[in-house]
Parts: C-alpha cells; sequence; structure tokens
C-alpha cells in the first residue's frame, strides 16, 4: 500500500456531521512478454520494421499499476475498504491473466488482435502522422 503523500484525506461536512473522504492507493509489478510481428510482411521486412522487438522468442516488459480507491471511511471499520480485498481484486483482473504471460500466447484478447497495430499507426508507418499538438 502506498502511503505518506500518496493517501490524504479531506472533511466533508455533508450529513449528520463531518465525515472524512480519503484515497488509498496499493500498486503491483508485473512482467510479460510480446512480440511484434506482422503475419503480412516477410521475416525480412518485419525484422526491418520491428527491430528487436522481432525477436523470435519476443521481449519483455516490466509495469506498475497504482489502483485508487475513493470514498468516505465507514465508520464501523475504518476503511474506505478492505485492502485484503482490493489486493484479491488486483490479482484476479490484472496479476493471473497478465503476469509472467507471453501476450500473444497466452492472453486471449492479445491473441485476436494485432499487436503491432499501436506500434505501427504511432509511428507513422501507415502514412499518417500523429499530430503531437
Amino acid at each position: 500500500m502506498l502511503a505518506g503523500p500518496w493517501a490524504y484525506g479531506a472533511m466533508n461536512g455533508a450529513g449528520s456531521g463531518p465525515r472524512w473522504q480519503v484515497r488509498v492507493s496499493r500498486f503491483i509489478s508485473f512482467s510479460t512478454t510480446h512480440r511484434l510481428h506482422s503475419k503480412f510482411l516477410s521475416n525480412e521486412e518485419n525484422l526491418k520494421l520491428f527491430g528487436k522487438c522481432n525477436n523470435t522468442n519476443g521481449h519483455g516488459h516490466n509495469y506498475k499499476v497504482v489502483v485508487t480507491v475513493h470514498g468516505e471511511i465507514d465508520p464501523v471499520t475504518g476503511m474506505v475498504m478492505n485492502l485484503t480485498d482490493t489486493k484479491e481484486y488486483m490479482e484476479k483482473a490484472i496479476m493471473k491473466p497478465l503476469g509472467h504471460k507471453n501476450l500473444d500466447l497466452d492472453v486471449p484478447y492479445f491473441t485476436d488482435i494485432y499487436p503491432f497495430f499501436s506500434w505501427y499507426n504511432i509511428n507513422g508507418k501507415n502514412g499518417y502522422k500523429t499530430d503531437s499538438r
């Protein structure tokens, strides 16, 4: 759980008396791998376009995810949300499907899309340049 400057409170004067509004954040980190490769290009064209990201064994990324819960402190429990529940939700929604997985092979959502699409468009390889203003 993050503490210090990441957790703060503010008084809410509505209702029968002042109630504290707080934000509590928890973070996790995980690693994945994938390969940038287009079935519409030759191996040579893929290598030229994607470079080391076209490695046949893939390449990895490390991610950090911060989940922040905001709300009033429950007067009975003293919590906005049970942090054990938050941890379990993050495990189920993030770690189980993505942690230490090959996105191209192990994650159904990514096997059905072309992983190179965003990279290809962002880098202007489609003939269109993104306006960075």
